[in-house]
């Protein structure tokens, strides 16, 4: 086997791992497959004469975000909040390690190929979540409590429903179904240039994942990235003014039962709200930020977190108002570039766009298999010409 074809395999298996096993409990793998691809890619620099190191700017990109920003946090936890400082801290450092694979994605062929395997799985995610959600209305009660004990077990997933305006949304929660919109926004884009049977059904599956797994922000995607989509052709912007009065009128009082302040999941949101007021009131905390991996008490919760579903605020929280700042700009830097030097319907564009939308009120982003996500969006972004999308998997 040629290094090449070991360094595919270990980025299938990394991937694997990353989709379907975010919570490294079931066989614990992921350091290792991380460790494994880039002691590989460090092989490859040296013997292979065709692979050379990223430009500079994708390299500093890296560099900040995995390490300065981490480092920082770390220390300000330290120093300022040592009897706050949990066990996670390690955690959420080793997890902005996961960005450096991006730095391993060459030669370009190889980056293809990450593209490809990552589509791939994410439309085998939303196979299984169908399969899943059809085992959940169908399966034998003794069947259907063993996968949801062992959904629950592994943090892996969550079978349940959520009702909105008198409305049941029956859901199949899997942990890493919110980046089905980069699966959705993909065959978007090809259906825009021809449509085929293979590529309506593959539209039709990563829009079902989304939308079965049963939160806001997945229903929501799975209907707003196919109506921006829709928007760029002059016969959908025709369909989509037919329907969209049919849209509000049936889904308005569900929407507006969605973002309602009684609703359980949106008051625990703003009682956090209010917990990152107290911390952020504090001058030191505001400035310098509360550290990476502290603990403190949610009266939203009624227990000790280090770490909450709003992303945005918990970056503030962390780093502190500027550097928190910084820190978001860094992560939608590779929007700017790719808004730059991409098409409007680039595939990669809308995906990251929804994805980033999607962390306001979820912490993925902040986690290794979200770091992971980064690092092939950032290799992308750092690309100095246009691409094109690979070929058809």
């Amino acid at each position: 086997m040629t290094l090449t074809s070991l360094r595919k395999l270990a980025l299938v298996l990394l991937f694997f791992a990353a989709i379907f096993e975010p919570s490294d409990r079931v066989f614990g793998l992921k350091m290792h497959l991380f460790s494994l691809f880039v002691l590989l890619g460090l092989v490859a620099l040296v013997v292979d004469d065709e692979i050379s190191m990223p430009r500079f700017p994708h390299l500093l990109y890296v560099f900040t975000l995995a390490l300065v920003f981490p480092a920082w946090g770390l220390t300000v936890s330290l120093v300022f909040n040592p009897g706050s400082l949990g066990s996670d801290a390690f955690q959420y450092f080793k997890s902005h390690l996961f960005l450096i694979f991006s730095l391993f994605l060459a030669p370009l062929s190889l980056l293809r190929f990450a593209e490809r395997t990552f589509i791939a799985l994410l439309v085998i995610l939303a196979h299984v979540i169908i399969i899943l959600f059809l085992v959940a209305l169908f399966a034998p009660p003794q069947l259907y409590g063993a996968v949801v004990l062992f959904g629950r077990q592994t943090d892996l997933f969550l079978l349940g429903e959520r009702v909105y305006a008198g409305v049941r949304f029956p859901g199949m929660y899997y942990v890493t179904a919110p980046l089905l919109v980069f699966a959705l926004a993909y065959y978007m884009e090809r259906s825009s240039r021809k449509l085929d049977k293979g590529t309506l059904y593959l539209i039709l599956v990563s829009a079902a994942g989304l939308f079965l797994s049963g939160t806001r922000n997945t229903i929501l995607m799975s209907l707003l990235i196919p109506a921006y989509y829709f928007l760029r052709h002059r016969s959908g912007r025709v369909v989509l003014a037919l329907a969209l009065p049919v849209v509000i009128y049936v889904g308005a009082s569900v929407l507006q039962a969605m973002f309602d302040p009684k609703d359980v999941s949106t008051s625990v949101k703003i009682g956090y709200l209010a917990d990152y007021s107290t911390i952020l009131s504090e001058p030191k905390n505001l400035l310098l930020g509360h550290g990476l991996g502290t603990r403190f008490f949610s009266s939203a919760r009624g227990e000790v977190v280090s770490i909450t579903e709003l992303s945005y605020f918990e970056i503030v929280r962390t780093y502190g108002v500027f550097v928190g700042i910084a820190f978001f700009l860094y992560l939608i830097y590779p929007l700017l570039l790719l808004i730059r030097s991409r098409n409007s319907m680039y595939y990669c564009l809308i995906g990251y766009a929804a994805y980033l939308t999607e962390n306001y009120s979820n912490p993925y982003m902040l986690s290794s298999n979200g770091m992971l996500v980064l690092g092939l969006v950032a290799a992308l972004a750092f690309q100095p010409k246009d691409r094109h999308l690979p070929a058809s998997i």
